[in-house]
């Protein structure tokens, strides 16, 4: 991780052209995007240029980046977490006028991260590079024999690939990967839980090439994605989870999922988080928390209705458990509910 902006050593500029240089690389080829072919005024080349570097022009407040290790054959992948955030939202094909995306609040929803536009197959992997202290530490929880130093020359992630029985645990975000790496977990971090998969237009799902490149035969693999405490969205992240994990398994890949705890008066909870406020061992005791979660029916239209005006139990007797192991009821409070178990036991 590394400072840029005032008062550091590395330039806002230079931060930009990195972060824009597949995208400039795209314009300056004359590849054109579906939404420029679609607008009424297309730009000179000097002006998409121009408008591209315009776009990151925020970032001159300063921030932070990651500092991602690289596989062998695959290009590095990175994020920029500026000071002041650009917003969220969707440019008119034909006036080009900006409109910016609102949240609950009303307020504009800031971008917290910007990752590399137009880089190769839509995004890539956050690999942290592992001091020999926590390599060391990742070595003693999973029973691996330290590396020698010719080894070690090589980096963490070329190990890694080498070592099919490494477990490697997936993440969202730099931050909480370079936690887990400190506490001794080999991780890894996406930019977002839906991307570490493709789905083809047939339908088919694959691996994003450098989780493919990791995915050797029977590597065993540890999902661990924020608690949420809104129900949609736990829904969706649990889905995205059970997603990756089917991806990862038809890759021969030996997958769990671990359940975090969600910390008291939080809306989500990571597992850096977890270890801030816990510690190590709560950290540990979470990760290994990947039994089935309970799974509730899903509601379908009803097998009988009951007559209105009338007791549950007179005008829609319940099955005995041998009919039925499992009943739902749906009713409001003086129907009669109580009466219609109790005469069905």
């Amino acid at each position: 991780m590394a400072s840029f902006g005032p008062g550091t050593g590395r330039h806002w500029e230079d931060e930009r052209s990195n972060l824009t240089a597949y995208a400039r690389q795209e314009v300056e080829s004359g590849v054109t995007s579906g939404k420029d072919r679609n607008r009424r005024y297309r730009r000179s080349l000097a002006g998409r240029l121009r408008h591209l570097d315009n776009s990151y022009r925020h970032l001159q407040a300063g921030g932070w980046r990651s500092l991602s290790d690289t596989l062998p054959g695959l290009p590095a992948f990175d994020q920029w977490k500026p000071d002041q955030a650009r917003t969220k939202g969707k440019r008119d094909r034909v006036t080009e006028k900006w409109t910016p995306r609102l949240g609950a609040d009303g307020q504009p929803v800031p971008i917290k991260y910007e990752a590399l536009p137009c880089f190769p197959d839509g995004g890539g992997v956050l690999l942290p590079r592992v001091p020999v202290r926590c390599w060391r530490l990742i070595c003693q929880r999973q029973g691996l024999p330290f590396p020698d130093k010719d080894t070690r020359r090589t980096g963490f992630w070329a190990w890694a690939l080498a070592t099919p029985d490494l477990q490697l645990l997936i993440c969202e975000g730099w931050k909480k990967s370079l936690a887990a790496i400190s506490a001794g977990w080999a991780a890894l971090a996406l930019p977002g839980v839906q991307m570490g998969r493709r789905v083809e237009v047939g339908g088919s799902e694959r691996l994003i090439p450098a989780l493919q490149a990791l995915a050797t035969a029977s590597r065993p693999w540890l999902i661990a994605f924020d608690a949420e405490a809104k129900p949609s969205t736990a829904a969706k992240v649990g889905a995205a989870a059970g997603a990756l994990a089917r991806t990862l398994r038809a890759a021969g890949g030996l997958v769990q999922i671990a359940c975090l705890p969600l910390l008291p008066g939080t809306e989500k909870t990571g597992l850096d988080d977890l270890l801030v406020a816990a510690g190590t061992e709560a950290l540990d005791r979470a990760l290994a928390n990947t039994g089935p979660r309970p799974v509730l029916p899903s509601l379908r239209p009803a097998d009988t209705v009951a007559a209105a005006g009338r007791y549950l139990g007179d005008a829609c007797p319940l099955p005995s458990p041998e009919t039925a192991p499992l009943v739902v009821l749906q009713a409001p409070m003086g129907c009669g509910k109580t009466e219609a178990i109790a005469a069905a036991l």
